[in-house]
């Protein structure tokens, strides 16, 4: 172990050794909770992220955090005005946290993920976006636009303070093609359903329902017809997530649904904690910073057996972005690099909208703080500037933790261990 740490240490600087403690360190806080609970679904969760940089940027939002507060970290220009570090933001706004919903020919596009929703610097937000957008341009085979989608989505948000968004872009209008398409099939709830005597079951179920799952139903008032365990994500992969399938009491499956139900974590702090619980952090977060009104998402909130849990409808005219589609489509000559430019100035810009929204601790409209902030800052080339400094580091940084989290995963220095 010591002789493979020496190399690598080598081969990405002197400080690799702390590097790797740090690491370590904040993996396993990250996921001591589910280390004690189970560890064989953890070691997936740890295995999906060692096979792909992209979920490991995923499952390492609180590392990214962590870094760029770092004394040593690269310092930026904005964020003088105290309130500019108290925006209400997503805190994980990176692409694959973003969907779609087609409801009657309406397009509504949220960030579906609000785990992550705090009171912080509207600053953080954008460089991940940026970040998840940079990792997925380098899956890209001979793409090498790295910084034209920094400046594409710094420019996308610069405008998206003060315009409206308006949804364009191949990569969008296919994403919405595929909601309509598999929406009118219910392709998702055929994929995971099968029938027998003219009932509905689920293909993979648990053969029980847990109080967790009647109580939503009671809520609800709908009729729980099966439930099975459901492993996806990769921040949450080891939380326990159930795919539960519903009606409201008629005969027959044309009133069969499916419906996602997951327990919530806390999220980073990165100011000080503001709320008295996961309930009234989301539940502010969806009335703050989502457009379209949380029912037409199945979008809700509760408290079961000691857990918070939030649920969200499990149907086809529900799309998010996909990394490994993207690259499927890249590869196959289907998009190209006018398309992800396009589709990241509007990420870009819907961030921007949704920040423009959103509160500041002290109850102000983020608009004026933000724009304000830029303008002090040195306006939007300085803000361009700095972002492409900050995401070369990070994505550096990313690729020499990916390369370390293997090194880690291999020694099983803690996985299987006592803590």
């Amino acid at each position: 172990m010591f002789t493979s740490m020496l190399l690598l240490s080598i081969f990405v600087g002197c400080t690799d050794l702390s590097r790797v403690d740090f690491l370590e360190d904040v993996i396993w806080k990250d996921n001591r909770k589910w280390w004690y609970r189970d560890q064989i679904v953890l070691n997936d969760k740890l295995q999906k992220m060692a096979a792909d940089p992209y979920d490991f940027m995923r499952g390492t939002q609180r590392l990214h955090w962590l870094d760029s507060n770092r004394p040593n970290a690269l310092q930026s220009s904005f964020l003088h005005d105290p309130e500019a570090a108290q925006v209400f933001i997503f805190g994980d706004p990176h692409p694959e946290n973003w969907g779609i919903h087609l409801n009657n020919g309406d397009v509504a596009l949220e960030m579906l993920d609000l785990d992550a929703a705090e009171y912080g610097p509207w600053h953080f937000d954008l460089r991940r976006l940026i970040l998840g957008m940079s990792i997925l341009g380098e899956g890209l085979k001979d793409c090498f636009c790295q910084e034209e989608l920094v400046l594409a989505i710094t420019q996308g948000y610069f405008e998206g303070l003060s315009e409206p968004l308006v949804l364009s872009g191949k990569i969008m209008e296919d994403l919405i093609e595929e909601a309509e398409e598999e929406g009118e099939e219910r392709k998702r709830y055929h994929a995971k359903t099968n029938e027998s005597a003219g009932e509905a079951y689920l293909l993979e179920s648990m053969g029980e329902i847990p109080i967790s799952v009647e109580q939503w139903a009671a809520r609800k008032e709908v009729r729980v017809l099966d439930v099975g365990r459901r492993f996806a994500g990769v921040s949450s992969y080891s939380a326990l997530r159930y795919l539960v399938l519903w009606d409201h009491g008629e005969a027959g499956a044309d009133d069969d649904r499916l419906s996602q139900l997951r327990e919530l974590s806390d999220p980073v702090v990165y100011n000080k904690k503001s709320f008295y619980s996961n309930l009234s952090r989301i539940s502010f977060a969806q009335q703050t910073l989502w457009t379209s009104s949380h029912e037409i998402w199945g979008h809700d909130v509760w408290l079961a057996q000691g857990l918070e849990w939030k649920s969200l409808f499990y149907k086809s005219d529900i799309q998010d972005f996909d990394h490994n589609k993207l690259e499927d489509a890249w590869e196959e000559g289907d998009i190209d690099f006018s398309d992800i430019y396009v589709w990241s100035r509007l990420l870009g810009k819907a961030l921007a909208n949704r920040h423009a929204l959103s509160r500041t601790r002290d109850g102000n409209y983020a608009q004026s703080i933000i724009i304000s902030d830029i303008e002090a800052g040195g306006g939007i080339s300085t803000l361009e500037t700095e972002l492409l400094n900050m995401n070369s580091s990070d994505v550096q940084q990313l690729y020499i933790d990916f390369d370390l989290f293997q090194t880690i995963l291999e020694d099983t220095v803690w996985l299987g261990s006592s803590p």
